[in-house]
């Protein structure tokens, strides 16, 4: 995929990654109703069995169901693990456009929390808070990415390499 459009990449990959989470939304809903079938049926099944064959069959069969409910409970997170991983990477797209389109004042991570009034410039030039160079160019998704730019935001570079 080229990248010469940045604005149609974001759009594509937001489309992409959508559709991802509707078709999981479906199998999430779908394996719950599942999982509550097998233990509906599976209580079910286990009383009865106890009631007329006795207690033997009612504990082999139980470890059936137990079984058979661990796996699908196995799948089920499975998929909303990855629900999160697709949601993760549609707002990562979604905050692409937003910065696109000019609407990056809006983002709620202004790194307010980083302004400390006795550093030599952070205050002046507008490096955190609203409207700030931080809210600007923060796509971090992490702590340490937030501490890192921060870190590259108030502390100069001291080794050749890292200025050129």
């Amino acid at each position: 995929m080229k990248i010469n459009n940045p604005l149609g990449t974001y759009k594509k990959r937001k489309k992409v990654y959508s559709d991802l989470l509707n078709k999981q939304a479906g199998k999430i809903n779908k394996l719950s109703n599942i999982r509550l079938i097998i233990a509906l049926v599976g209580i079910g099944n286990i009383i009865y069995l106890y009631v007329i064959k006795g207690p033997s069959y009612s504990y082999y069969i139980s470890l059936v169901y137990i079984g058979l409910f661990a796996y699908v409970v196995t799948i089920h997170n499975r998929l909303k693990h990855n629900n999160k991983y697709f949601q993760a990477l549609h707002d990562i797209n979604e905050t692409g456009l937003h910065h696109i389109n000019g609407k990056w004042k809006e983002f709620k991570d202004t790194g307010l929390e980083y302004l400390d009034d006795s550093h030599s410039f952070s205050s002046d030039l507008d490096v955190f808070g609203q409207g700030s160079l931080f809210q600007y160019i923060n796509t971090t998704t992490s702590y340490m990415g937030r501490e890192t730019l921060k870190r590259y935001l108030t502390e100069p570079c001291k080794k050749e390499e890292e200025i050129i």
